[in-house]
C-alpha cells in the first residue's frame, strides 16, 4: 500500500511506510513531495513527520518544511535562518527554487521585499528550474510589480494564467494564493465583482488548508472591502467585521487597513478600537503596518478637521512614503490633497490631484485614480 501511494498520496505512503518500520522510504517520500507538502498547505502534516523520523534541517527540502511551519507559528527569523545556511549553487534545481520562494515568502511577512524581485528574477534565468516552479515565480514577481511601477493589468494577466494553470492540482494552497493576489490586484484597478469572485475562490481553496488564518482574514477582508465599494453596505462589513476578528501576524494589518476604511464609513469608535490593537502588536513595527497605521492616523485627525494632527500623523519626509511602494506614494499624494482642499490651497491641492492621477493612470489602478 505505501508503494502504491507514493505517486497519488504522499501522506497516506509515509505513514503506512512508518507503520512497516521503513522509515528511510517514509522520509525519500516526503523529501520527493516536497513540492506538494508547501502547495498543499500540508507543511503541518510534513514537520510532524519530520520529527516522528527524527530527520534534520541539514537537508534543505525539510529545512524549507519546517520553515513554512516556522512563519505560520511566528517565528520567521528561525525559519529564515534554516534557508540561509544554504549555497543555492549546491542545489538541484527544483531544491533551489524552493528555498528561494521560501525565503522571499518568509521576507514578505518580515514586510521586508526589497531585493525580492531582483532574486526572483535570478531564479527566472535558471532554465532548469521546473516549469511549475518556474510559474510561481512569475506569479510572485507580478505581485511585487504591482508595488512599484508595475501595471496592474500585466499583474492579474500573469496571475490568471498561473491560477488556471494550479486549478488542475491538488495544491489548494497555491490555488488560494494566487486567487488571493488575483482579489487584491483587482481591488486596486476597481473591478470589485472579479474581486468579489477571486476572493471567494480564495476562502474556498483555504477551508481545505488547515493553519492558514492570515490568507483566510485577508481573503475575507478584499471580500468585504469589493462589496463596500459596490454598495453592498450589510454583507460588506459583516465580511470586513470576520477578517477583522482574527489575533494572527497577519490579521494586524487588515486592523490597519480597516481602520481607514471604518473612519471613511463613519465607524469612528471600531477604528479607534482597531488602531490602538494594531499600535499595541508586536508586528506594528513592520515597514507596511507602520504606513498603514500612519494613513489610519491621518485619516482619523482629517475627519476631525485636524489638519495639523493629520499633517503631522504623516511625517515630515514624504520622500519616506514615496521611496516604499506607489501605493503609499498614492495614498500619501491623497491626503496631501484633502488637507490642501480643507485649507482653500486650491492650486497645490490641484496638483496633487493631478499627480496622484498620473500615477494611477500609469498602473491601471481605478481605486486610487477614483
Amino acid at each position: 500500500m505505501a508503494q502504491a501511494a507514493e505517486l497519488t498520496d504522499w501522506l497516506a505512503s509515509c505513514r503506512h511506510y512508518i507503520k512497516a518500520g521503513c522509515e528511510s522510504d517514509a522520509l525519500r517520500v516526503l523529501v520527493a513531495n516536497a513540492v506538494k507538502v508547501l502547495g498543499s498547505g500540508q507543511w503541518g502534516d510534513g514537520a510532524e513527520l519530520i520529527r516522528t523520523l527524527r530527520a534534520t534541517d541539514e537537508d534543505a527540502r525539510i529545512a524549507v518544511i519546517l520553515a513554512r511551519e516556522d512563519v505560520y507559528a511566528g517565528r520567521v527569523e528561525e525559519g529564515l535562518a534554516r534557508l540561509d545556511r544554504f549555497d543555492l549553487a549546491q542545489l538541484d534545481p527544483t531544491t533551489r527554487a524552493l528555498v528561494v520562494l521560501a525565503q522571499v515568502h518568509g521576507l514578505w511577512w518580515q514586510g521586508k521585499v526589497d531585493g525580492s524581485g531582483d532574486v526572483v528574477n535570478d531564479l527566472l534565468q535558471d532554465a532548469s528550474i521546473p516549469d511549475d516552479l518556474r510559474a510561481i515565480a512569475r506569479g510572485i514577481l507580478a505581485t511585487l510589480s504591482t508595488t512599484t511601477d508595475g501595471r496592474l493589468p500585466e499583474a492579474v494577466a500573469e496571475l490568471e494564467q498561473l491560477a488556471r494553470a494550479q486549478e488542475q492540482t491538488n495544491l489548494s494552497f497555491y490555488v488560494g494564493i494566487s486567487h488571493y493576489n488575483l482579489a487584491f490586484t483587482r481591488l486596486e484597478i476597481g473591478d470589485y465583482r472579479r474581486a468579489i469572485e477571486d476572493a471567494q475562490l480564495a476562502l474556498s481553496s483555504f477551508d481545505q488548508v488547515p493553519g492558514t488564518p492570515e490568507e483566510t482574514y485577508g481573503a475575507r477582508f478584499a471580500l468585504g472591502r469589493a462589496q463596500l465599494e459596490l454598495g453592498e453596505f450589510h454583507v460588506g462589513m459583516e465580511n470586513l467585521s470576520r477578517a477583522i476578528e482574527g489575533t494572527s501576524m497577519g490579521a494586524v494589518e487588515q486592523w490597519f487597513e480597516s481602520t481607514s476604511l471604518l473612519t471613511v464609513l463613519g465607524e469612528r469608535s471600531n477604528a479607534n478600537a482597531l488602531l490602538a490593537r494594531g499600535l499595541a502588536h508586536p508586528r506594528s513595527d513592520v515597514a507596511q503596518n507602520l504606513f498603514l497605521a500612519m494613513i489610519g492616523r491621518a485619516r482619523q485627525s482629517l475627519a476631525d478637521f485636524h489638519m495639523s494632527d493629520a499633517e503631522q500623523a504623516m511625517g515630515t519626509r514624504p520622500q519616506e512614503w514615496r521611496a516604499m511602494t506607489t501605493c503609499a506614494w498614492g495614498h500619501w499624494l491623497d491626503l496631501r490633497a484633502l488637507i490642501e482642499l480643507a485649507r482653500r490651497d486650491y492650486p497645490a491641492a490641484r496638483a496633487r490631484i493631478d499627480e496622484g492621477q498620473a500615477l494611477a493612470r500609469r498602473q491601471g489602478a481605478g481605486l486610487l485614480e477614483g
